[in-house]
């Protein structure tokens, strides 16, 4: 047999042979076994150090990949985060420091002592906010984007991130929010987990100039495939929404089954 014959019956050997092995996937699990203070953990993000930064409601976890540090509040140590709730993912900046939010302050991890710097945001009386931090946007300009308030009701503020200043945007409702940025100057939020559905918030200039209800469904979770196609996670199944268009198209089926409530879509 040529020898080119037989490379390519090697090959195809072999990819038969790799077909009809099961596939085995490695996870490894953490559990409280293993360290973690508890295991409802709704944020979890992997640092340019290659450190997973895990949310919890009894800490900050951190898993160096064989181990878990937990950082809890300590009342008495200034430098210890600002509560066990973490309420947001965690957005890192040039100096490998980690913005993130608690249920009742801004967080900032300082990497060079492992300790931290927190932030409370005060409304234009000069009256501290003291719950219902989230955090969800590091921006170009190094600040950091929060809603802060009680239930469904909230306030946008910017906090910036080197002078310790925040600036009060204007209301913003939601207990999540993504992000469509477009330069420094103009940015579409996008705010879910409303009654009212998807809700499009566009600041320019640090001013709202609009505001529109896209979906007026339920909408738990969102992935943007791309700037103009979003996938929406309600309880009635999935939703495609076409942004150039404002169509909207249902998935409630796969495979013949009822997809349920999208509380994840990756």
């Amino acid at each position: 047999m040529p020898l080119r014959l037989k490379l390519l019956f090697c090959l195809l050997a072999g990819c038969y042979l790799l077909e009809a092995q099961p596939l085995r996937l490695p996870f490894h699990h953490l559990t409280q076994e293993e360290g973690l203070s508890d295991t409802w953990n709704s944020f979890i993000h992997k640092d340019s150090r290659g450190f997973v930064w895990i949310s919890s409601l009894e800490g900050l976890h951190r898993f160096d990949g064989s181990q878990v540090k937990v950082y809890r509040s300590n009342q008495s140590d200034s430098t210890s985060i600002a509560g066990n709730i973490v309420t947001s993912t965690f957005y890192e900046d040039a100096l490998g420091n980690l913005w993130f939010t608690t249920y009742g302050a801004v967080n900032c991890y300082l990497r060079a002592t492992d300790q931290f710097r927190s932030y409370t945001i005060t409304d234009p009386n000069g009256k501290p906010y003291t719950a219902d931090y989230y955090g969800f946007y590091l921006d170009g300009q190094k600040r950091f984007w929060v809603r802060v308030g009680l239930g469904a009701k909230g306030q946008l503020f910017v906090l910036n991130t080197l002078t310790s200043i925040s600036k009060l945007i204007g209301p913003l409702d939601g207990q999540r929010v993504a992000v469509r940025s477009w330069g420094a100057q103009q940015v579409q939020l996008l705010s879910y987990y409303l009654s009212a559905g998807l809700v499009s918030t566009v600041v320019e200039k640090d001013q709202i100039i609009a505001r529109d209800t896209l979906v007026d469904q339920m909408v738990s979770s969102i992935f943007m495939e791309s700037d103009t196609s979003w996938w929406l996670g309600t309880t009635n199944g999935m939703l495609h929404y076409q942004s150039l268009t404002q169509r909207v198209e249902a998935s409630t089926l796969f495979r013949g089954e009822a997809l349920g409530t999208g509380h994840g879509i990756v």
